[in-house]
Formats: structure tokens, sequence, C-alpha cells
């Protein structure tokens, strides 16, 4: 994973602002109650 940066997030807020879009983020959670694909498919 590469951590986004500070202007990364400020230009993806200006453009958003810009086109008048609600920029909204969420976080996912992965392999906390079970193991899910990499048990599936063997990853």
């Amino acid at each position: 994973m590469v951590p986004a940066t500070k202007e990364f997030f400020r230009a993806l807020r200006d453009s958003a602002t810009k086109h008048g879009i609600i920029l909204i983020f969420d976080e996912v959670i992965s392999l906390r109650i079970d193991q899910g694909a990499p048990k599936v498919f063997l990853i």
C-alpha cells in the first residue's frame, strides 16, 4: 500500500469542490472476522 500525500488529498478536494461533487472517504476493513479472499484463493 502506498499512502496518499496531503497534496493528493488537497487536489482531490479542490477538484470535487470545483465540479460540485460530494467527497466521501470510507474505510475498508478486511480480514477482521475471516480470512476471506486470501483463504479462498490461497493468496
